[in-house]
C-alpha cells in the first residue's frame, strides 16, 4: 500500500493522545516508542513480505534481519518477537521450517527471543516478526532533523530495493544478488550499539562491517535448503523498508535511508 493511501485512511481516524507516547505512526518513523519509565521506554515495530529470495532459509534469514533493523534504527536494542506467517494450506511443511529455522538463526544472533506468533493459511506466502526492544527515551533516534552540512553515515551500502526489483524482472547479475543477500542478511546490532552510545568512529564501524560480511560468507559451509521459493514471480513484493541509518554529526536526530 502507498503511503499516500494510508495516509488518507489514518488522516480519517481519531487520534489518541498519551504522554507516554514518544514516537507514534504519525511521525512515519521506523518504530513506535512508549514511555514506561523515567529511563526506560518499549520501543515496537512490526514488518513482514513476501520471499525475495528463492531459498526458505535465506528468505527467513532476511525476513529477521529486516523486522530487528526498525529497532536498531531507534537506538534500541531488541528484546523478543512474535513470529507472523501466511503459508498456503497445503505448502510444503519442509519449506516453512526452513524460513522458520532462518529466522530464528538472525533472532539467536541478536540475542532476541522469540516467545510465540500467529499463522494464517495464505495462498501467498508471508513471513515476518513483531519487534519489542528497550530504549532510553532520553536517546531515541528519530528521522527528522537533519541539517545542511550534516555528516551522513551509512552502516550499508545503499541498493538492496533497486536490486530486489531487479530480481523479479529476472534481469539481476548474480553478483549483484550476492552482495544484496549478504547486506540483507546482514544485522545492524554492532552499528546500531556503536550509534546509540553516541560516539561513533568511522574505523570502527567499517572494521565491525568487515567482520559481519565476513562471517555472512563462510567458505565451505553448505547451504541449509535447496528448495524453491519461486521469487521471481510477480505477486511478489520486496521488503518495503530495508534501510541504513543516515547520522548527523551530533549523532542526534538521525534518519532511515530506505534502501
Amino acid at each position: 500500500m502507498s503511503p499516500a493511501a494510508l495516509d488518507t485512511v489514518l488522516g480519517k481516524l481519531a487520534r489518541q493522545h498519551d504522554p507516554n507516547v514518544l514516537v507514534g505512526f504519525d511521525h512515519a518513523d521506523d518504530a513506535g516508542v512508549y514511555k514506561i519509565a523515567p529511563d526506560q521506554a518499549l520501543v515496537q515495530t512490526v514488518d513482514f513480505f513476501t520471499p525475495i529470495v528463492d531459498d526458505p532459509y535465506t528468505f527467513g534469514q532476511i525476513a529477521a534481519t529486516n523486522s530487528l533493523s526498525d529497532v536498531y534504527a531507534m537506538g534500541g536494542r531488541p528484546l523478543t518477537a512474535l513470529a507472523l506467517v501466511c503459508f498456503p494450506e497445503k505448502g510444503d511443511l519442509e519449506v516453512l521450517e526452513r524460513i522458520l529455522a532462518g529466522g530464528l538463526s538472525k533472532m539467536i544472533e541478536a540475542g532476541c527471543t522469540i516467545i510465540g506468533g500467529h499463522s494464517i493459511r495464505d495462498d501467498e506466502t508471508k513471513f515476518g516478526y513483531s519487534v519489542t526492544g528497550l530504549i532510553n527515551p532520553k536517546r531515541v533516534l528519530k528521522n527528522g532533523g537533519a541539517q545542511p552540512g550534516d555528516r551522513l553515515l551509512l552502516t550499508k551500502a545503499l541498493g538492496t530495493g533497486v536490486i530486489s526489483t531487479a530480481i523479479k524482472k529476472g534481469v539481476a547479475k548474480q553478483a549483484w544478488i550476492d552482495a544484496a543477500v549478504v547486506s540483507m542478511t546482514t544485522l545492524n546490532k554492532a552499528a546500531g550499539e556503536v550509534i546509540a552510545t553516541g560516539s561513533v568512529g568511522t574505523d570502527a564501524l567499517a572494521r565491525q562491517a568487515d567482520q559481519d560480511s565476513a562471517k555472512n560468507r563462510q567458505p565451505g559451509v553448505p547451504h541449509p535448503s535447496r528448495q524453491r521459493l519461486g521469487a521471481n514471480s510477480d505477486k511478489q513484493s520486496a521488503p518495503t523498508r530495508r534501510r541504513s541509518r543516515v547520522c548527523t554529526r551530533r549523532l542526534h536526530p538521525c534518519r532511515s535511508q530506505s534502501q
